[in-house]
């Protein structure tokens, strides 16, 4: 925006085309700045010196092309004190390249331009002046400290065709920073040619970037570059921060190495502010962050949000200017946000809260938002430059965190677990009470160290205790010890301890941490299912009848097509007649065995229902009564099957039904009555 006051000095050939007419512009120029008329350009020298002129509007419609050799002029008796000159002409290549050529700031047709054009104009020449004379001064005072800076600097010079033609730049300068960036000594760099020792430059379009600021003097900004090359032999992919500036005929550049995300998230504001120079390359890096982004004045009314407010909030920019953007702010938070943003406007201190903020479908997500004053040279604060990250994930994380940890507090209680820490030095540790109680101590009658700990152990599990103790601090693995203790009554208690080592600076184990846990009635209940499952084992194996248990075999479209017989009794071999069956399929041992075995047995753990049945096998050549059910939950593939060879019984019905069938018939035969 234009300064009041700044003046524009209108040179304004009286001959010919573009004179008085060419002018209809000038009440829009009066509006912002103060405006000066010369006919000719005899007395600018002396008007620029004698008083701060912001702009040159020079006329160049006239076709002899003196105000063309008056712009020549006036760049070379000014020098760097000439003022940046807009030049309205005519519909012209060549008389707009002179121009440019001779020094112009910006080139206007005469025909088309409106006064906005002009404004505009005149507008961007003044910043682009001021943005260089600040690059100017910064490059004076960037030289001072050059080689002890942290970032990456170098001095380039041109190397040209016979045609002059820019075709690789000689390397005359880089710091000890650039050095260990491109990971060479300078001894082997200077001299070189730049794309020949670094030929991405060329890949990126890097190189043509460079040429571009020696033929034009524009300095160049690039942000977040993505850049490949070959460094120490290496081929790596980097991203940086890079700004050039023309030197003689070849620039200068500084870079800096970003990939590292988390030093450009520290970097945020600082380049943010930095960027305030150009609005526009500020804008453009603004849109491009995945935070949100604002501006406020100095009074804390926000004029700007960046695009990802808009998507997440769904607002328009009339309902997010000003201080109206706080109603998305939580009702419950909102009074303090206001309340901390109204403290920080008075005191200029830096601005940080966590709140939630309105989503455009009414939910709530948490926030941080992070402001800083910007301050003219005076100390006084002229505006605010915030961001606003998404820390939701975060939060919940905390909040789960929590949660766990109140989790954990019940479930000790619960589980009668007790919280220790060992400290190695000196033999030191802290007990929560249930330790002691655990240890067979009143809470806080002993002083709770690692040997009033191995006292209490029973003494047939103490060696082996601190030798647990031992492999873990010298392997550096975590601890899981169970042992008994002796009570004070005589009786034992089963404990088990859970922990993790604890380093010191160095690095070094210098104790642990972690829980205890009674662990009796789970002993009791293992004990107790040895038992029972010795009595299993006991009536498994005397029983009389034949038992197995077998896991169905489906095949893809989920027929039964085997079984595997993953227990077995004693009695089974004496039942089938098959010799060493346990873990063998039903296939693998009997390879002719009848499909609707495998159907049956398949339906029992598909429905669960179970089944008893006779039926005859005959690649065994037996009959069995067999009784098969579902083992395990909806799902499981096991059976049980409980069967037993009634060969023999059903060779004596067959031999009974035969002889009835031949008395019958006798009978008939002989047409001779029965009675009972």
């Amino acid at each position: 925006m234009s300064t009041p006051g700044q003046a524009v000095l209108v040179i304004a050939n009286s001959r010919g085309a573009g004179s008085h007419d060419s002018l209809q512009w000038l009440p829009m120029v009066a509006s912002s700045y103060r405006v000066l008329i010369e006919q000719d350009g005899a007395n600018v020298p002396f008007l620029c010196r004698s008083q701060p002129v912001a702009v040159i509007l020079l006329s160049a419609c006239v076709p002899d092309g003196n105000n063309l050799e008056m712009l020549k002029q006036l760049k070379h008796q000014l020098g760097d004190d000439c003022p940046p000159i807009v030049v309205v002409g005519r519909n012209d290549a060549e008389i707009a390249r002179q121009a440019f050529k001779n020094g112009a700031a910006d080139y206007l047709i005469h025909d088309r331009i409106t006064p906005e054009h002009v404004h505009n104009a005149l507008q961007c020449a003044i910043e682009t002046a001021q943005s260089q004379q600040a690059l100017q001064c910064s490059q004076e005072q960037f030289q001072t400290s050059v080689e002890n800076m942290l970032d990456c600097f170098g001095i380039f010079s041109s190397i040209r065709n016979e045609l002059g033609q820019i075709v690789d730049f000689r390397i005359d300068y880089l710091n000890a920073a650039a050095c260990e960036n491109n990971q060479m000594p300078k001894a082997r760099q200077i001299g070189q040619r730049l794309c020949e020792l670094l030929p991405g430059h060329r890949e990126t379009g890097l190189f043509d970037r460079y040429c571009h600021v020696v033929e034009t003097g524009e300095p160049l900004i690039k942000e977040s570059l993505v850049y490949e090359d070959t460094y120490g032999g290496q081929r790596l992919a980097r991203a940086f921060d890079i700004r050039a500036a023309k030197l003689n005929d070849g620039f200068v550049a500084s870079w800096r190495n970003i990939t590292d995300r988390k030093q450009m998230e520290i970097k945020l504001t600082e380049t943010i502010a930095a960027l305030q120079v150009s609005q526009q390359r500020y804008r453009e890096l603004a849109e491009a962050m995945p935070q949100m982004v604002w501006t406020a004045d100095a009074t804390g009314g926000v004029n700007y949000w960046n695009q990802r407010w808009y998507e997440y909030t769904g607002l328009g920019a009339a309902e997010s200017m000003g201080v109206e953007a706080v109603k998305t702010v939580h009702p419950t938070e909102r009074d303090r946000t206001m309340a901390l943003w109204q403290r920080s406007i008075a005191t200029g201190e830096p601005f940080e809260i966590e709140y939630r903020i309105r989503r455009w479908d009414g939910v709530y997500h948490w926030f941080i938002c992070r402001a800083i004053p910007t301050r003219d040279p005076q100390g006084q604060i002229t505006s605010w430059i915030g961001t606003i990250t998404n820390i939701h994930d975060q939060k919940q994380i905390q909040e789960k965190l929590h949660q766990s940890e109140q989790r954990l507090a019940l479930a000790l209680s619960a589980a009668e677990a007790g919280m220790w820490q060992w400290f190695k030095s000196d033999n030191r540790t802290i007990w929560s009470d249930e330790n002691f109680r655990l240890l067979g101590y009143e809470p806080g009658r002993v002083v709770s160290t690692y040997d009033a700990w191995l006292n209490a152990v029973h003494p047939d599990d103490r060696d082996r205790a601190q030798q647990a103790v031992n492999q873990a601090l010298d392997n550096r693995t975590p601890l899981y010890l169970e042992y008994r203790v002796c009570l004070p009554d005589g009786s034992e208690r089963w404990l088990a301890d859970i922990g993790h080592l604890t380093y010191d600076e160095d690095n070094q184990p210098n104790g642990m941490i972690g829980i205890q846990i009674n662990i009796t009635q789970r002993k009791q209940a293992e004990k107790a299912q040895r038992v029972s499952e010795e009595r299993y084992r006991l009536l498994f194996e005397s029983m009389n009848e034949g038992f197995c248990v077998a896991e169905v075999i489906f095949d893809d479209d989920h027929r039964p097509i085997d079984y595997r017989l993953l227990e077995i009794n004693s009695v089974f071999e004496n039942q089938t007649g098959l010799k060493q069956a346990q873990g063998k399929t039903a296939r693998e041992l009997l390879p002719n065995l009848e499909s609707y075995w495998f159907e049956l047995y398949g339906n029992v753990v598909l429905t669960g229902e179970p089944v008893r049945f006779e039926n005859y096998a005959c690649s065994m050549n037996r009959w069995f009564d067999v009784s098969a059910f579902r083992i395990g939950s909806p799902g499981s593939r096991k059976v049980a099957i409980l069967f037993k060879d009634i060969s023999d019984r059903k060779q004596a019905e067959m031999a009974l039904r035969q002889s009835e069938d031949r008395l019958r018939m006798a009978l008939e035969s002989a047409q001779i009555g029965t009675w009972d």
